[in-house]
């Protein structure tokens, strides 16, 4: 589950890091969306994603990211 610091608005800059809480029990995958959170340009493919997965028996959390207006993110788990 991803916790975020709370905002009042998509313009207030984030004084702290998304933290991501794993509940343990079974495989899991999830994909982590994020825009600009002011203008339609997600319609457009402007937008950034993380695909998580945990895996269970391995107890291991893999990261792999998308693209956000046509450069590759940085992932770091």
């Amino acid at each position: 589950m991803p916790l975020g610091p709370v905002k009042q608005h998509t313009g207030e800059a984030a004084d702290e890091p998304l933290r991501l809480l794993i509940y343990p029990g079974r495989d899991a995958a999830f994909l982590l969306y994020e825009d600009d959170g002011r203008s339609f340009d997600y319609r457009n493919g402007q937008w950034m994603g993380i695909q998580l997965e945990w895996r269970e028996a391995s107890r291991r959390l893999s990261a792999r990211s998308l693209v956000f207006e046509g450069r590759p993110i940085d992932v770091q788990v």
